[in-house]
């Protein structure tokens, strides 16, 4: 089983030519983040004769196609050609070229939709030009923000700054196929929501649980209680105004295992409520007060629950997992953040894992 490769237009997502002879190791998407891929392509007779447009750097993009489902799909952004080789591409994905536009006009915002804030951005400052299409749910929170023109700041740059506060918004590129003048085409969706994917009902079981043996074939379970990653006492700063720092009160949790251990950490410049400080305190106390827990798992891709169909970014899914290193099992539930997908001879698949509580 492998993935089938189309290259389309980056200014109208039509299909330009398919591509059997592209060759690509790995691909990875998460929330909130791009990821970049090297791609192969050996030049034989019978290649399209498109394939020089169809990877056309900044040009073109390439997607993934798993029979008519589109599952990941990348830019060009480079495209060495060395004589008598494979040419090779760089691709990057979609949320990457947002770091190419910028807020080019004073641009302000007062109590909105914070999801709404990025569907505005998007459809503005990226889809003058580009083929995406964005599909913002309602938000429960509202914010303020101004936008200055001589900032020079990207649209990329804003969508993080605004998923990286207290309760800020989630989003992703996902991909849809459709028709352009009749014609074939495949085009990326930002997806935005306070969360995405979907969480199981109290005292439901997710809809999906990976089980080891079974279609997960390894994994890692790991305990970190480094600097960083655990603490039982935090203190959040903010930069000092007229030589007085502002600074939270001390977040505690009274752990019967653990001695104290301190984290100090500045959520960001330039906070003067002290209110907002103990709010950052608290919650990160919350993330770190047992420690970080990570799960990798390597995931068959013939047998496993497929993402886009059977599980998506952002779903809670479940885990189980038999084996002597875990004396009565290794249970519980994660949330998906990402994946990364080995396109070798046995395709993997490798979600990305958090949130990981164990029953």
């Amino acid at each position: 089983m492998g993935l089938q490769w189309v290259a389309c237009s980056a200014k109208t997502g039509v299909v330009i030519c398919e591509l059997p002879g592209l060759k690509v190791d790995r691909i990875a998407t998460s929330i909130c983040a791009y990821s970049a891929a090297i791609a192969t392509l050996a030049i034989e007779d019978t290649t399209d004769p498109e394939w020089e447009r169809g990877t056309l750097p900044g040009g073109a993009y390439l997607v993934a196609l798993d029979g008519e489902l589109p599952k990941w799909g990348a830019l060009v952004a480079e495209r060495p050609r060395a004589f008598g080789q494979a040419v090779i591409l760089s691709l990057i994905t979609i949320e990457g070229y947002m770091d190419r536009r910028f807020v080019n006009d004073n641009v302000g915002f007062i109590a909105q939709d914070q999801c709404s804030i990025i569907e505005d951005l998007v459809d503005v400052y990226v889809g003058d030009t580009f083929p995406i299409r964005v599909d913002a749910s309602a938000s429960a929170t509202t914010r303020d923000r101004t936008y200055a023109a001589s900032a020079d700041k990207s649209i990329y740059s804003a969508l993080v700054e605004l998923a990286g506060v207290i309760d800020g918004p989630e989003w992703t590129v996902g991909w849809e196929a459709t028709l352009v003048g009749g014609q074939r085409a495949y085009k990326p969706v930002l997806y935005v929501a306070d969360r995405l994917g979907s969480a199981p009902n109290a005292g439901m079981d997710p809809a999906v649980t990976f089980e080891y043996p079974g279609p997960v074939s390894s994994g890692t379970y790991t305990e970190d209680y480094s600097a960083g990653a655990g603490a039982n006492d935090v203190l959040a700063v903010s930069t000092a105004i007229a030589d007085v720092r502002p600074e939270s009160s001390h977040a505690v949790y009274v752990d019967a295992a653990r001695p104290t251990f301190e984290m100090r950490f500045t959520p960001s410049d330039g906070i003067s409520e002290t209110a907002t400080l103990d709010a950052h305190a608290e919650a990160t106390l919350a993330r770190v007060q047992d420690g970080a827990v990570s799960l990798t798992m390597v995931l068959d891709y013939g047998s496993a629950p497929k993402p886009g169909v059977d599980w998506s970014l952002g779903d809670t899914v479940g885990f189980r997992v038999t084996s002597p290193e875990f004396p009565g099992g290794l249970n519980g539930t994660a949330r998906v953040r990402g994946w990364s997908m080995s396109l070798g001879a046995t395709p993997s698949i490798e979600p990305m894992l958090t949130e990981v509580t164990r029953a």
